[in-house]
């Protein structure tokens, strides 16, 4: 379910390092750079010293994309762009940054890619109920109840929705059956109560 899980590079890795560093020992023991000119010595240290800034230069690049939950997402949307899972996921940081409109656009590409996602519909539809996009915001909450039934998020947001609408038993019904749902949930029961 990982998009990048960089991290589990690093024990893999360690065998090819240290293979290379072997290889590396029998190259300087057969040379035999021992007791010869600097310069031989220099012809050694010059190329590793360009591996070694090589791989810092690319380490320090990479991390730039780690920057905060947007920016990793949206390279893994450059990387992947028909992936519904990190379109999902960088509309997600995107929303809770504030720009609703490219959280809205990479929402929506997230349901096209894959329509049976649930998170792609609810995140879409709390980016649609955001904009006052209510009505929209219902059919994404329902579709992602459709297609996972207990997604308690999506039975509240759509209760919500529904309240904004003036629409109180059909908001009534949304929240008594999260409240079957999840009966120690206050959140439910009270909205249930202001419905009725």
């Amino acid at each position: 379910t990982e998009i990048a899980a960089e991290r589990r590079m690093y024990l893999p890795s360690l065998a090819m390092i240290t293979l290379l560093a072997g290889m590396a020992a029998i190259a300087v023991k057969r040379v035999g750079f021992a007791g010869r000119l600097p310069t031989h010595r220099v012809a050694l240290i010059i190329p590793v010293a360009v591996v070694v800034v090589s791989l810092a230069t690319a380490t320090w690049v990479r991390n730039l994309d780690y920057r905060d939950e947007t920016t990793i997402w949206a390279d893994a949307v450059r990387k992947r762009p028909n992936n519904a899972v990190a379109h999902a996921a960088l509309g997600f940081g995107l929303k809770r940054a504030g720009n609703l409109e490219q959280a809205l656009h990479h929402e929506q590409e997230a349901v096209r890619l894959d329509p049976r996602l649930p998170d792609g519909h609810f995140h879409l539809g709390h980016v649609l109920q955001m904009m006052n996009r209510n009505q929209e915001a219902i059919a994404e909450y329902e579709e992602a109840v459709r297609l996972d039934p207990e997604r308690d998020d999506a039975l509240y947001n759509m209760g919500l929705a529904l309240q904004r609408l003036s629409r109180w038993a059909d908001a009534a019904r949304a929240f008594e059956r999260l409240t079957r749902l999840r009966p120690d949930q206050a959140r439910g029961a009270h909205a249930l109560s202001v419905s009725l």
